[in-house]
């Protein structure tokens, strides 16, 4: 057998309210500056459509694994395979963009020039890179990193994409520029997190 114990109001010894049911959805739980202790061991649990918990909270994260390489060989930008997909659960929603990706050139004179997109629009451009070809440097590749917070105000699904243009020879992503008769690839990454306003 159950026991119910139905109020509409408890107050404390100096009469504010403690615990409000205003109505059949609201439900106030202490007064305006008023400090809530959640005792030690106790856990506060959003069920995941409560709203109003404060910003800064990490809601979603997505990622995309390049595990094969990629070449370009023209001054025209273009995408290589590393991007990934994000739908923001808020349009006040900040995204937390990673990418780490391996790059090389098999021309030591040549600008080597990278850019991240929000779909159509270039959110870093023209991020440039002359690699080294001394000595055995041909058989190498280097790490290329972006950082970046987007504001994408929308809910819709978005895509952020990694391209890339060369003013000489071929440069690659995943490989080196002359492999040297190895085969094996790197994997490149891209990462996008949602964080909460």
């Amino acid at each position: 057998m159950t026991s119910v114990i139905k109020v509409d109001t408890i107050q404390s010894a100096a009469g504010s309210t403690v615990l409000e049911q205003t109505n059949a959805t609201t439900i106030t739980l202490g007064l305006s500056g008023q400090t809530i202790s959640i005792p030690s061991g106790a856990t506060l649990t959003n069920n995941g459509t409560a709203t109003g918990f404060g910003g800064g909270k990490v809601l979603q994260i997505q990622q995309t694994k390049l595990t094969t390489s990629a070449s370009h060989n023209t001054n025209s930008y273009a995408a290589f395979g590393l991007d990934v997909n994000i739908t923001p659960t808020s349009a006040s929603s900040t995204i937390l963009l990673f990418v780490n990706a391996y790059v090389s050139s098999d021309t030591q004179t040549a600008n080597n020039y990278y850019e991240l997109r929000r779909d159509s629009t270039t959110i870093i451009s023209d991020t440039v890179i002359r690699i080294p070809q001394e000595a055995q440097s041909v058989y190498r590749f280097y790490n290329l990193v972006f950082n970046w917070i987007d504001s994408p105000a929308t809910t819709s699904q978005i895509q952020y994409n990694t391209r890339m243009r060369t003013n000489a020879g071929t440069m690659y992503v995943n490989r080196p520029g002359n492999q040297g008769g190895f085969s094996e690839v790197a994997d490149s990454v891209i990462t996008a997190i949602e964080i909460g306003a």
